[in-house]
Formats: C-alpha cells, structure tokens, sequence
C-alpha cells in the first residue's frame, strides 16, 4: 500500500527539523506532500533547500493567505494536488508543520491500516528547553535526541484509555458523535475512505473542530477506527499556542453544532469553497 505524507503549515518555523524528519523515516513515505495556508517566499526557498539538502522529493502546494486560517481547505487542497498527479489510493499520513514521526511510525501505520481505515495519532509534546536539542540532532547529526518524557508518555497512555472507552460506549450509542476523536496534528486515512466521505469539511475556518467533525462523519460511515497514542510517537516541538482559548469563542464548534450534517460533506475535495487559485510543483533532489 502506498503512503502518502501530507505536512500543512504556514509558517517556516521548524519546517527544516519537520522535513528531515520525513527524510529520516525508514522505509520514506511514496509521497511526501507540503500544503500552505499562505503564500510566502520563505516556505518556497526552504522547501526547494530542503529538498535538495535532504534528498527528497516533494509536492508542494501554496495559495494566497485569506485572512483567516483554513486548516481543512489547506488540507484539500493538498489531497486534490495529489489527485491530479494519479493518485487515488493508499495511506493518507497527516502532520502539522510542527510535528515530527518517531523513525518506525509509517510502518506502524501501514500495519494498523491492513485492519482499520482511521488510526488516530497523538502528539508528544516537548518543552521550550527540549526542542532546540531535538531539531538540531535531526539536521545536524541525522538523529533523534534522547528525550525523558514521563509525565507524557502517561498522558498518551490516558488518552489511548479515553478513546477506548469512548469506542466501547459507541457500541450501545452512549458516545458523543465525534467520540472517540481524532487529533488533526497526527493521524492516517485511507485514502479511498477519506474520497469517499469528500475530505475535510471547508465551511470549518479558524481554530479547530474541522478534526472533531471528520471523527463525526468517519463515525457515522462506520469507519473501523483504532488509536495509536502510545504505538506511533509523533514529537511536538514547542511554540507559542495559537488557540483562542474557549470554544465559544471559535466559529469552528457553531459549525459543528448545525444540523443536519451528512457522511459526505458538501464543500470538500470536490465542490470547494472559492479561494486564491492554488499553485502546485515538484521540488525534486
């Protein structure tokens, strides 16, 4: 099965550490796709270095910045760009442009995936004082620091325990509609399910929620789901948060609360929602 990795940022802001990171994964993903919520030079030129430096091959898509963060559009517009290169089916691997995949995580994926269509991921969050450590041995020393996580390494084991409840409460339609729920910043798709169900929801703008209504209608299609918190490690490297705080204040939750809502979304790969035109080209070696 072919796998395809998908990385969405807007910022150059670890993108060097992230793209080694994806040159270090053995065996490398078929793909590896780079989508931007904005248009700016710098991604381009560190991109087209990192290609060349690290010696991958990269599909990178951008668009003008529309004001406002469009997480799911940006995503699409990614899976639309590999779409129009033939590709159709496979593992859909997501990451955030500040996420980096423990060296085996694609094969664990893979082998999830010969079973479930959804494997959601987490994020081992490093601190201020681990991260520098860790992005310097990945470009410098093509390794990954040693890093002491306890207290996170419990968390996951809590979250991979929430999420089994939630699967086991679902059996008896005990669970809330997005439970148990997926982690945008890291987790893996079959691509024909996820053309199926038309990606991600577009009318999701802003911080969050566009993750909670993919759970939602992924639940709905009875997709078979597992979670890998603990299997597959994806480091988080630390910056400033950009979350607004309390979801009464993000347009995301109010878009999710509106009914009715469907297994296929409406504004998704197919029949998107109006944007700059997006550009698309291969950075090779």
């Amino acid at each position: 099965m072919p796998v395809h990795l998908i990385i969405a940022t807007h910022t150059t802001r670890h993108l060097e550490a992230v793209l080694k990171g994806a040159s270090l994964l053995s065996p490398r993903a078929d793909t590896i796709s780079l989508t931007c919520d904005v248009s700016d030079p710098e991604i381009s030129n560190l991109t087209t270095t990192s290609a060349q430096l690290f010696g991958i091959e990269i599909l990178y898509t951008q668009r003008k910045h529309h004001g406002i963060a469009r997480p799911a559009q940006t995503r699409n517009n990614a899976l639309r760009a590999l779409m129009d290169h033939g590709h159709t089916s496979g593992l859909l691997v997501f990451l955030d442009g500040d996420m980096i995949l423990c060296p085996g995580a694609l094969n664990r994926h893979l082998e999830l995936a010969k079973t479930y269509a959804v494997i959601a991921g987490e994020r081992l969050n490093l601190t201020e004082e681990e991260t520098p450590e860790f992005s310097r041995n990945l470009i410098k020393k093509n390794g990954y620091a040693t890093i002491h996580a306890p207290e996170e390494m419990k968390r996951l084991k809590r979250v991979d325990r929430k999420r089994k409840e939630h699967l086991f409460f679902r059996r008896f339609g005990l669970a809330k509609p997005m439970k148990p729920k997926i982690t945008g910043c890291h987790f893996s798709f079959r691509f024909e399910e996820l053309i199926k169900l038309n990606g991600f929801d577009e009318r999701f703008m802003g911080y969050g929620a566009e993750d909670d209504d993919l759970a939602r209608r992924a639940h709905k299609a009875r997709l078979k789901y597992t979670t890998a918190a603990q299997k597959i490690l994806a480091y988080h490297l630390y910056h400033p948060t950009r979350s607004v705080g309390s979801w009464k204040h993000n347009d995301g939750p109010r878009v999710l609360q509106n009914e009715p809502w469907q297994v296929r979304c409406e504004h998704g790969i197919a029949n998107p929602l109006p944007q700059h035109e997006p550009i698309t080209e291969t950075l090779a070696p």
